[in-house]
């Protein structure tokens, strides 16, 4: 008997000792989830090596026991392949973080985005419990969008996570006070917001940069006129650099105008688009340059520091390259890559048409075999390969040499002469339209004719005309 009351005491002894002791403050147990950068102004391994960086900092704080890393990595790609997930190495959607804070035993999961108003860069991190997703804590820093600026942010958003979670946890996640008032539907919600004003930033930015080249001409013509006041003229001027401040090709040298007008001096050289004969397509419903860019055009192009020399090559096929040769001014500018023409086009005010517009116009809509309509590709229409490449010559003509293989519209050059750049990407490489001076086959010449070459591709046979 005694030993039975022995072991009913001992019983109680057991079940009240945990009442009688003081209770060790609980911690958090923390997953840090891959950082998602929405910003697209930072390296991807920057990126990476932030979301180690905020680890290290949280790992300081009293109340997270923050997961292993390499434990984390592990189930991680695990959770992933499971999943089936297209989303890389990242785990960026709710149901992957959920269960992969779940497989770590996490409390909760610490999910942050970067995203960019212009050129700041925001930060928005939150403390989310896995049982039932809303926030305990958040934290929000703006900073300057390179890799110094992102630990300054990191460093911030981290002080703030600490702060909060001192005032709302352990009680919090057991619901005794301070309910939490931000959920993880509402951090989606800023990261599309910001998402939204990045993409209404880049529609303005690109806008802006459309509409360059025109409002340098405009500078051009505004310094030109004599009636106007000195003072008129600096506030055009102005008006140019604040509107155009990002990627400015030509920043430098209004800011060298701007100078010489505050001081009287005389104004420097000034160097804007050349004019284009811009012949609007009924076909294709848009303008179209009625030749094809010549040497003088993209030179002048290069000259004004708009387009680049590394972007036209003269080593591979040099005799067959009209830049740089000599008495080639009025030939189709050759040899250029696909970025270089496309830096010309804007800088006139246009772009490279699709090959769904090339083709519309050199066939009047579907209407033609060839440009010129329905004759087979002869020397007396086109430039092309008949007994010899070039009509003869071995190279390109000056452009508008053949009038009779003249489009519809009145392009010169639609077929035949060079190959010409489109916009159309096509299983990763581009879309060229048209024949060449080295054409031999009336197929090559037909206006329905495409070729696909590499991205960096460029070569004798390839020039290209802008539309807008």
């Amino acid at each position: 008997m005694h030993r039975s009351l022995h072991s009913a005491s001992l019983a109680v002894l057991l079940i009240l000792a945990p009442l009688s002791v003081p209770l060790a403050q609980e911690r958090t147990i923390l997953a840090v989830m891959d950082i998602q950068d929405n910003s697209g102004k930072l390296k991807s391994s920057d990126v990476r090596t932030s979301t180690d960086f905020l680890r290290g900092l949280l790992l300081k704080a009293d109340r997270f026991e923050v997961v292993d890393k390499s434990r984390q990595e592990e189930k991680r790609r695990a959770v992933i392949e499971e999943l089936k997930l297209e989303s890389g190495d990242g785990c960026y959607d709710d149901k992957c973080r959920v269960k992969l804070g779940r497989e770590l035993a996490a409390d909760t999961a610490l999910v942050c985005i970067i995203g960019a108003i212009g050129a700041t860069c925001t930060l928005t991190c939150e403390l989310i419990p896995l049982e039932k997703a809303t926030a305990d804590a958040s934290g929000v820093a703006e900073f300057q969008c390179d890799a110094d600026g992102l630990l300054v942010g990191l460093k911030k958003v981290a002080s703030q996570l600490a702060v909060g979670l001192d005032e709302t946890s352990p009680a919090t996640r057991n619901g005794s006070h301070n309910k939490a008032t931000s959920s993880y539907d509402q951090l989606m919600a800023k990261a599309r917001a910001l998402e939204q004003e990045k993409k209404e930033h880049g529609r303005t930015t690109a806008r802006a940069r459309t509409e360059l080249p025109g409002d340098w001409s405009k500078v051009g013509l505004i310094l030109s006129k004599d009636s106007l006041p000195v003072a008129d003229k600096m506030g055009f001027v102005e008006l140019f650099l604040s509107k155009h401040q990002e990627d400015n090709p030509y920043r430098n040298r209004a800011l060298a105008l701007l100078d010489a007008l505050r001081s009287g001096r005389e104004l420097p050289e000034f160097n804007g688009p050349p004019p284009v004969d811009w012949v609007h397509s009924k076909a294709a419903g848009i303008g179209f340059m009625r030749t094809e860019a010549t040497v003088t055009q993209f030179m002048s192009c290069i000259e004004a520091g708009y387009c680049s020399s590394k972007h036209f090559n003269t080593i591979v096929d040099f005799e067959y390259c009209n830049l740089g040769s000599p008495n080639r001014e009025a030939h189709p500018a050759n040899c250029v890559d696909w970025q270089g023409a496309a830096a010309f086009c804007e800088w006139v005010g246009g772009r490279l048409p699709t090959d769904s517009e090339w083709r519309s116009e050199a066939s009047e809509a579907g209407t033609r075999e060839y440009p010129w309509g329905g004759l087979e590709p002869s020397c007396a229409l086109c430039i092309m390969f008949d007994s010899e490449k070039g009509c003869g010559t071995e190279r390109t003509w000056p452009v508008c040499s053949k009038p009779d293989g003249n489009s519809a519209t009145g392009l010169c050059d639609m077929s035949g002469s060079v190959a010409e750049w489109t916009s159309t990407l096509e299983d990763g490489q581009r879309i060229l339209c048209g024949g060449s001076w080295q054409s031999t086959w009336s197929e090559d010449l037909s206006a329905s004719s495409i070729r696909r070459v590499a991205l960096d591709y460029w070569g004798s046979s390839i020039g290209f005309r802008c539309v807008r």
